[in-house]
């Protein structure tokens, strides 16, 4: 297994996504919000990811410990909301539906060649385009908004009801990854691989920071 392979996607994922956004031109837009509770948001986002959160912290202990920072209306989730709006407009704004037919056709044929080997087709997904990869944070971002107050009462169901697909994917992926650890072998690897994943999750923490501020300041 190569150690690298997963944190190194992300922090490539991340530094293209930090490039884009510290140039396009929705941050020009003034809001209110993101002023003070920015890092919260940033720890908050990182734990939502399983693999940080086993590093650092599961998110309900953190945000059981800084409730302050995620009451409805406070700082922390307005700023949620607003990196929301601003990356889906992003998101809309950057969409080229040639790029995006072209990334299925893309995937389609490394799935004709995979079943020639004999390999199953379906879980080769092609690399996501800058309007995905937008969106899917904005996804993020709403869900932080909707789930986190409820938290801070100390009510985790809307954290583990899923809404959408992705969601439910990510539940699933939380939940597995949770049993794949009961193995110590996978604990081990895991624990080999925490100064990448710590980079990785660093990098992300940072890229939050980074929007949160250029919101804040316009």
């Amino acid at each position: 297994m190569k150690k690298t392979l997963v944190p190194c996607y992300r922090i490539g994922r991340v530094i293209v996504i930090l490039l884009l956004i510290l140039s396009v031109p929705f941050l020009a837009v003034a809001e209110e919000s993101c002023r003070t509770g920015a890092s919260a948001l940033a720890n908050a986002y990182v734990r939502l990811n399983p693999i940080y959160a086993y590093m650092y912290g599961d998110l309900e202990s953190y945000v059981a410990s800084n409730q302050i920072h995620f009451v409805s209306g406070g700082d922390s989730i307005r700023c949620a909301q607003a990196l929301s709006r601003a990356l889906m407009s992003e998101a809309i704004q950057s969409f080229d539906p040639n790029a995006a037919r072209d990334a299925i056709r893309r995937k389609q044929e490394l799935d004709t060649k995979l079943g020639l080997l004999g390999i199953q087709p379906g879980y080769t997904p092609s690399a996501p385009t800058i309007s995905q990869y937008l969106y899917g944070l904005a996804l993020q971002f709403d869900r932080l908004a909707r789930v986190l107050p409820p938290a801070a009462n100390g009510d985790y169901a809307p954290l583990y009801t899923p809404t959408n697909q992705i969601e439910q994917l990510q539940i699933f992926a939380q939940q597995m990854l949770v049993l794949l650890l009961q193995d110590p072998m996978v604990a081990d690897a895991f624990r080999q691989q925490r100064p990448f994943i710590e980079e990785a999750a660093n990098s992300e923490f940072q890229m939050i920071i980074a929007m949160a501020r250029s919101l804040a300041h316009k």
